[in-house]
C-alpha cells in the first residue's frame, strides 16, 4: 500500500526581536512550524520567469493536500521524514494553492 504524502512539510518561523523594559533588543530564535503532510518530487528542472525579468529553475516539486497555508517566495522550508530525517530544505521559489492540492517549487 503506498501513502500519498509519506512526508512532513516545515516552515521557518522568524520572529522579531522584541525590546525590553531597558529598551534593549532582545533576539528571539526562529522555530520550526510543522504546516502538514507532503510528498516530493524531481521538479524536472522547471523554469520560472519573475516579475523582474529573471529566470530560475527548480530542482524539486513539493506536494501537499488541499487546506495547506499558502507559502510565498523565499520562505524557508523542509521536507522530513516520519524518523525526523531532513529529506529536503531549500528556499521557496514559486508556490500555487490549487483546489484539490498545493504545489511548492524549490
Amino acid at each position: 500500500m503506498s501513502i500519498q504524502y509519506p512526508y512532513t512539510l516545515q516552515r521557518l518561523n522568524v520572529v522579531p526581536s522584541t525590546q525590553d523594559e531597558h529598551g534593549d533588543f532582545q533576539a528571539s530564535a526562529p522555530a520550526w512550524a510543522v504546516l502538514g503532510p507532503c510528498r516530493n518530487e524531481d521538479g524536472r528542472q522547471q523554469q520560472f520567469s519573475l516579475e523582474d525579468g529573471t529566470y530560475l529553475r527548480a530542482s524539486h516539486l513539493i506536494q501537499c493536500p488541499a487546506g495547506t497555508l499558502p507559502l510565498k517566495a523565499g520562505e524557508r522550508i523542509k521536507v522530513s521524514e516520519k524518523d525526523g530525517t531532513v529529506r529536503l530544505e531549500g528556499d521557496v521559489i514559486f508556490a500555487t494553492k490549487d483546489r484539490f492540492h498545493t504545489r511548492i517549487w524549490l
